[in-house]
């Protein structure tokens, strides 16, 4: 019966989709997808298309702090293009160009709204540029956007907050758009193609993708108007240069070997001969500092956490306040004590 079961259900599931790859290719490869998760991308990628043909006009920017290329950055934003996309390596100062174009927009008379994939990202970037900034989440719901916990979309008729109704001309910015999931992305497309506000995307496609059906940023990055799609590679956060260079080759993935190669020389990857001594250097760093150490398993965190233990008590100074390692799906409670300071997350 179960069998039966799962064979109806297997054909409903095969009929109800679409084919990604040719005939040929071999089962055990996934090929198959939704229809509606089809329609999304072609939603994004038609609205993208639409936006980059339309003409557009660069403003004039002129004094500040900017480099060349930011300086371009914050005209093209500040202007009349309908889409604009703008990447750059961490430390490339995209924050510093958000909070310039803030300031030419406001005053062409214009708004600008600041969204990000996440709270904590959006409160990162207010604090930075001086201004409001959202969950792309939030301004969705806004404007009646919501989903379920299945991935079930709807809309109902809503009234936005006064401080997030665009108008024409405004720019809805969306900053780590490289982060943005399809089905958010769309609905502030959507927000933007019914207020009639201006788009832009800001982030990196080589830092961290969505967590749901990611892409977004190179669909932009492929579809925008070439005027309209600026690169900012000169690297401000590091004070050594040589440093700064080795970032962008990190970046971009060419030579790795050469690379690792480097960062072994300069002491910042340390190899270890086995995980023993890998463990106790560790557990000495970050019982002596109150290093904060990320492991990729369970077992490695367990480890960790009973060899700082140890020290502390060795050293006399278990009564005080402990961080101890964690992994990146949840917290290992084995050895943990009194006076222990135990870190998480909330996810918003």
């Amino acid at each position: 019966m179960l069998i039966k079961l799962a064979e109806d259900a297997t054909v409903r599931a095969i009929s109800a989709s679409a084919p990604l790859l040719d005939d040929d290719i071999p089962e055990h490869i996934r090929a198959l997808t939704s229809r509606d998760v089809l329609g999304v991308e072609a939603d994004l990628s038609s609205s993208f298309a639409v936006r980059a043909s339309l003409p557009g006009l660069h403003v004039t920017i002129t004094g500040g702090d900017l480099d060349e290329k930011q300086m371009r950055a914050v005209a093209t934003l500040a202007g009349k293009h309908r889409l604009v996309v703008v990447e750059g390596a961490a430390g490339a100062g995209k924050t510093a160009t958000l909070a310039a174009t803030r300031t030419a927009i406001v005053q062409t008379g214009y708004a600008m709204i600041v969204v990000t994939p996440t709270l904590k990202a959006a409160q990162v970037v207010a604090n930075e540029i001086g201004s409001q900034a959202h969950s792309a989440a939030w301004l969705a719901r806004q404007y009646g956007f919501s989903w379920d916990n299945d991935g079930r979309g709807t809309r109902e008729l809503s009234v936005p907050s006064c401080d997030v109704v665009l108008c024409r001309g405004d720019l809805l910015l969306i900053d780590k758009a490289g982060m943005l999931d399809q089905d958010t992305a769309r609905a502030l497309v959507t927000i933007a193609d019914e207020t009639g506000a201006r788009l832009a995307l800001v982030g990196d496609r080589h830092q961290l993708p969505a967590v749901g059906r990611g892409g977004v940023l190179d669909i932009a990055a492929h579809l925008a108007d070439p005027e309209a799609r600026l690169t900012l590679d000169n690297v401000h956060r590091f004070a050594d240069p040589d440093y700064a260079k080795l970032s962008l080759a990190m970046r971009s993935g060419q030579n790795p070997e050469a690379v690792f190669d480097l960062l072994v020389q300069r002491g910042q990857i340390v190899v270890r001969s086995d995980e023993a001594s890998r463990t106790a250097a560790l557990a000495d760093d970050a019982a002596a500092t109150g290093a904060l150490v990320v492991a990729d398993t369970r077992e490695q965190v367990a480890d960790l956490n009973q060899a700082i233990h140890e020290r502390l008590v060795t050293a006399g100074t278990r009564e005080l306040p402990l961080r101890y390692a964690i992994n990146y799906v949840e917290l290992a409670y084995a050895s943990t004590a009194y006076g222990d300071q135990v870190e998480t997350t909330l996810v918003a």
